[in-house]
């Protein structure tokens, strides 16, 4: 029986090739190779379809590069030159005064967060604006942070910023000078207000620093409240009247300190308290020191907190070596244990 086409192909593409790879130099053996029939014929079909492969390639390539140069050239040669140049010399003019209106509000609001700051300071707050996280420091980018590229250049340049920010340069430009018109309305709020701000703080802390609050006496410890503030009986008539200070028993030149600062009111003799001084503090608060045996202020002179004002003694309608002690608000006597805390 004849064998079919196919048959004959397999048989013949099965077949093996001998090679014989004989030497020149008889010191070398002869070599024989043997391989299938359909190897080299493959081998010449991968060649020819990756060559095809290239060909094509290089064809499209090539004709996609010559539209393109052709689109270019056409759109160079409907560019007018000398109007874009004059436009990016305006428009470099514009964004260079935006830049640096940007730069002066930069400059105003580490101002006003220095001033803020300082407000903190004054009202006492441990702040430390060096460790903040850096997304709440100030930022302010100007159309010159998107654009320094194409002021380097001076023309105009391809990719997304240019579709961004070069063209409808107008409406952009005045767009920013909105908006940093409307910063600086906002920032001259924010300084109005911080103003007011600093004032209430500086008189809200010296308010706080009018307020007698330590103990009257440089004692270590040594004396005692011998009679509180109220309705008591007199020691030396036996009669019933109102105490509008506290007593504290303690040892003769004692020192007496200024229990806030202030200006001294009042220094002499009166009548049953004896040697006496008067502080006023301001904000409405005053201080009153009295049967004093030796005096160191003057009327009219400043003092500091716990500056010594005084000696105690025994002088004026007195049973014994103690200090009365009064805090007057506004004129009106108030219980001094609730400023000392004792």
């Amino acid at each position: 029986m004849n064998d079919s086409l196919w048959d004959k192909i397999k048989k013949f593409l099965g077949e093996k090739l001998h090679i014989t790879v004989t030497p020149s130099s008889t010191q070398n053996k002869i070599r024989n190779f043997s391989l299938h029939r359909y190897l080299p014929i493959l081998i010449i079909l991968i060649l020819i379809i990756g060559i095809g492969v290239v060909s094509c390639n290089y064809y499209y390539y090539k004709t996609q590069y010559k539209a393109t140069k052709n689109k270019f050239e056409e759109y160079k040669a409907s560019v007018d030159v000398d109007e874009l140049q004059k436009e990016n010399k305006n428009l470099k003019k514009n964004l260079l005064v935006l830049s640096q209106n940007t730069e002066e509000l930069r400059t105003t609001l580490r101002k006003l967060k220095k001033y803020n700051q300082e407000i903190k300071n004054i009202l006492g707050e441990n702040t430390n604006d060096n460790e903040e996280k850096p997304n709440n420091q100030i930022r302010i980018t100007s159309i010159l942070d998107y654009n320094y590229s194409i002021l380097n250049q001076g023309v105009p340049m391809g990719g997304s910023k240019l579709n961004l920010y070069y063209h409808d340069t107008d409406n952009l430009i005045d767009k920013m000078h909105s908006n940093l018109e409307l910063v600086e309305e906002k920032v001259v709020e924010q300084r109005n207000v911080q103003e007011r701000l600093r004032d209430s703080a500086i008189e809200y802390k010296d308010m706080k620093n009018s307020i007698p609050k330590i103990w009257p006496l440089a004692d270590d410890g040594g004396s005692y409240i011998s009679s509180n503030f109220g309705w008591r009986i007199d020691p030396m008539s036996s009669q019933q009247e109102y105490h509008e200070g506290l007593d504290i028993a303690v040892w003769y030149n004692t020192p007496v300190l200024a229990t806030a600062p202030g200006k001294v009111t009042f220094v002499g003799w009166n009548g049953g308290y004896g040697w006496s001084v008067e502080i006023n503090h301001g904000h409405g608060y005053s201080t009153y020191y009295s049967h004093l045996n030796e005096i160191n202020v003057s009327e009219g002179e400043k003092v500091d907190k716990r500056q010594k004002i005084a000696l105690t003694g025994n002088s004026g309608k007195s049973t014994g070596p103690h200090l009365h002690y009064e805090v007057r608000v506004n004129g009106v006597p108030k219980n001094p244990r609730k400023f000392i805390g004792r």
